[in-house]
């Protein structure tokens, strides 16, 4: 990394962040983290703080304060909890849903305000050189940067939107869907560097008249380090969920419609067909668990599938000990042929064979008979019928699984992220500098 950059502070507005675990707070913190070991300065602020939320709260939270140094990082809390503006807020939500006409929208506009305000003070405490804004957190940026003459980026990591419509919150038609569509386009065309997950998005916000050479592809990765193979299966989790001797599919994820968990389900009469020892475990809650409980009992299968609800992150590893084949069988909605998720390059990390659905966001991430094998999307025939080359054939999974983490380690690495991250900002720098 070039001299200059050196120390370069970088105040990275995010929705959330550590110490709340998800797969958008997972690769905050992998960014934060591997920048400040390639000597930038990186400063996070997010917009929300909920201590009920947070799985095994820091021993240096300080209760009263929006600050917490974890890793050498300094976080920085909005939390509406702490001013007289945020109770407000609240209170007036509340209202609205009781009927008072007028509540929700003064709610919106006094949080949006309020939230500026907070992110306006942070800023001129940190004195940053750019602001690095992440989904959720772009309109922020905007204001901010126009405000402050700072230059700044908008890393796009999934189009929210098509996230709810895929849940069937509201359609591709409605109001809601395309204000979202606009303003994630607008922040786009405004920002001075546009950062994707995958190549699928970068083509998307080219189709909206974006800039092609201002829009950067930076993929998810991971540290291999950390996912490692594990030789042994974890005799606990066996005993607990009575896996001993059975050929073990997994699902590791928030449970959702779009995750296309019925599919699976759907495909497991076929399976065990073919593999009498076969079972499904699902690891994971969200929205959709009671309709695919409901659909496991309408088939007969309880026998054969096991939820075992929200577990602690750290004890997610521990679940890939004893999983053969790791399914995502995503739908072919518009988010899952765009949005590349995190999980399966976890599995890839510990050299589990991985079995995904031909939609574009995941065969971006694992290449059929070489990193791990893929069906038809929606389809159980499909899954079924590959999943049970998987499951006769141990040599298979070992061979797709270390090719799988050879390729993550060389091709997905928080090492190569940063340097991806690197460019970006000297470009940016360096144009500044010409333009002043």
């Amino acid at each position: 990394m070039r001299d200059e950059l050196l120390k370069l502070r970088i105040m990275h507005l995010v929705e959330r962040a550590f110490p709340f675990r998800s797969g958008y707070t997972v690769r905050g913190k992998t960014i934060f983290e591997s920048q400040k070991r390639a000597g930038l300065e990186p400063i996070v602020v997010s917009q929300y703080f909920d201590s009920n939320s947070v799985e095994n709260m820091p021993d240096n939270w300080n209760q009263q304060q929006q600050h917490i140094r974890n890793g050498g990082i300094d976080y920085f809390f909005y939390r509406s909890d702490r001013s007289i503006v945020g109770r407000l807020v609240n209170v007036l939500f509340k209202l609205g849903h009781r009927g008072l006409r007028g509540s929700h929208y003064l709610a919106r506009n006094l949080d949006e305000a309020s939230r500026r305000d907070y992110v306006h003070n942070v800023c001129n405490m940190i004195k940053p050189k750019l602001i690095h804004a992440h989904t959720g957190s772009g309109q922020y940026a905007g204001w901010l940067s126009r405000k402050a003459g700072m230059p700044w980026v908008y890393e796009m990591r999934g189009f929210w939107e098509d996230s709810a419509a895929a849940e069937d919150e509201y359609s591709e038609q409605s109001k809601v869907y395309k204000e979202a569509y606009s303003q994630d386009t607008e922040l786009a065309m405004a920002a001075n560097s546009v950062i994707v997950i995958s190549r699928p998005m970068r083509e998307d916000l080219i189709s909206r008249g974006i800039e092609s050479k201002k829009i950067c592809v930076v993929p998810n990765c991971v540290d291999a380090s950390t996912f490692i193979p594990m030789r042994a299966k974890d005799p606990e989790l066996l005993n607990m969920f009575g896996l001993d001797g059975k050929i073990v599919a997994g699902c590791i994820t928030n449970i959702r419609r779009l995750e296309g968990l019925d599919t699976l389900i759907n495909a497991i009469p076929l399976i065990l067909s073919k593999v009498p020892k076969f079972c499904v475990v699902i690891v994971g809650d969200g929205s959709y668990k009671r309709d695919l409980e409901g659909l496991v009992e309408k088939l007969a299968l309880t026998k054969y599938v096991r939820f075992t609800g929200r577990v602690p992150y750290d004890d997610v590893r521990r679940f890939y000990s004893v999983i053969d084949v790791l399914v995502i069988p995503r739908t072919n909605r518009r988010v899952s042929r765009l949005v590349t998720p995190l999980k399966p390059l976890e599995a890839m990390a510990t050299e589990k064979a991985v079995l995904v659905s031909n939609v574009n966001g995941l065969t971006e991430t694992v290449e059929d008979g070489r990193t791990g094998l893929v069906f038809e999307a929606d389809d159980p025939d499909s899954l079924a019928e590959q999943c049970v080359r998987l499951c006769l054939d141990a040599d298979l999974r070992e061979r797709l699984g270390k090719e799988a983490r050879r390729w993550v380690a060389k091709e997905r690495s928080p090492h190569r992220m940063s340097h991806q991250y690197a460019h970006i900002y000297k470009q940016i720098m360096e144009k500044r500098g010409e333009q002043e």
